[in-house]
């Protein structure tokens, strides 16, 4: 989602970033009205690939509470169905559909 609104704000994420959640997030200029929404799911990033590329020393961080998983699942999915909204994608028709909008968000 981060990387569909840089996108419709022209901005380029590297792709050793393409994981971080705060860097991208920052990227966000302060007109999006997205940006502040992205704040408290910052702190996935620690998770986005600790399993998949594990550390030479085995640590692993601790796992996310349940109820900080809940919160954020209901975050997220408020965010999909308002980006859905503004760019105009139907989340249940085919993947091969474009969006109908690629403008940016704005208040």
């Amino acid at each position: 989602m981060l990387l569909a609104l840089l996108t419709s704000e022209g901005i380029r994420a590297e792709r050793r970033d393409s994981h971080r959640i705060d860097v991208l997030r920052d990227l966000l200029p302060e007109s999006n009205p997205f940006k502040a929404r992205f704040a408290p799911l910052a702190f996935l990033t620690v998770f986005a690939t600790t399993y998949r590329y594990p550390k030479d020393a085995g640590r692993i961080p601790a796992r996310a509470e349940r109820d900080d998983l809940v919160r954020v699942i209901a975050i997220l999915q408020e965010i999909l169905a308002d980006l859905a909204v503004h760019f105009g994608v139907d989340l249940v028709a085919s993947d091969r559909l474009p969006a109908e909008r690629s403008s940016p968000p704005r208040s």
